[in-house]
């Protein structure tokens, strides 16, 4: 039984003795999925059902309109893979897609627990913080990297109720930075993997073979911004993804 780097081969190659390898992406126990729309926000674990992916733009819209696209992870661990966009009638109109996180609502007060840094990040504070979060918290998780094998920096810790609320509970405070989540007061920019000038009638594919990891809390932002003058046009985008429940 033959090994290499000391890993046995012999349970690893075909009938006919050629090593068996499988390109794929896809991390373990997960299935591939490819969907027009985001999960619908009214029940953390539903699968489908939320935002569409798409544009119908008229003379007269906005010509810069965002939409954001929502998939429930908690309980179902979900990945991003690649994508695909059509297009009718561009001019140059342009589509960027970009990775955000959900936003915990603030007020601003006196003698609290938390604290605004930079402008967007949330942050414990000994009671001497000058903002209080509203019931509407949304903790983002810090996925471990794939690449590194360690979180980001993460300031707060909470369990997940799985029967009961189906939410999290137990927020604690973890100033050293070895938490699980963060909280966002106000939308930052997480990562871009996408900036696509359009012209005509087309469609593109965008192939990789790399995953990165949608962790609860995280957003995917999609941007369409129309050039002057002002026309009808259309788009619509399928993101390839890799889900550990697809129904």
């Amino acid at each position: 039984m033959s090994e290499v780097l000391g890993i046995s081969l012999g349970a690893k190659t075909t009938l006919d003795n050629k090593l068996f390898v499988a390109s794929t992406s896809r991390p373990f126990g997960t299935l591939s999925m490819f969907t027009s729309e985001g999960d619908s926000t009214v029940s953390p674990v539903v699968v489908g059902g939320g935002q569409k992916l798409m544009l119908n733009h008229h003379i007269g819209d906005e010509t810069s309109q965002s939409i954001y696209i929502d998939f429930n992870s908690v309980e179902n661990r979900t990945y991003l893979h690649e994508g695909y966009i059509m297009w009718q009638d561009a001019s140059f109109d342009e589509v960027t897609m970009e990775a955000v996180p959900k936003v915990t609502p603030f007020t601003d007060s006196t003698n609290t627990f938390f604290d605004l840094y930079g402008g967007y990040l949330i942050v414990p504070a000994p009671g001497t913080g000058s903002i209080q979060i509203l019931n509407d918290q949304q903790l983002v998780e810090s996925p471990v990297s794939l690449d590194f094998g360690a979180r980001d920096p993460s300031l707060w810790s909470a369990d997940w109720d799985s029967t009961a609320t189906k939410s999290f509970v137990n927020l604690n405070a973890t100033p050293a930075g070895d938490g699980t989540y963060n909280m966002f007061g106000t939308e930052i920019t997480f990562a871009r993997f996408c900036s696509a000038a359009l012209l005509g009638n087309g469609n593109m594919h965008f192939p990789t073979a790399d995953v990165m990891q949608i962790a609860p809390g995280f957003r995917i932002k999609v941007t369409f911004k129309t050039q002057v003058p002002d026309h009808d046009w259309k788009a619509t985008c399928v993101i390839g993804l890799a889900r550990e429940n697809t129904i």
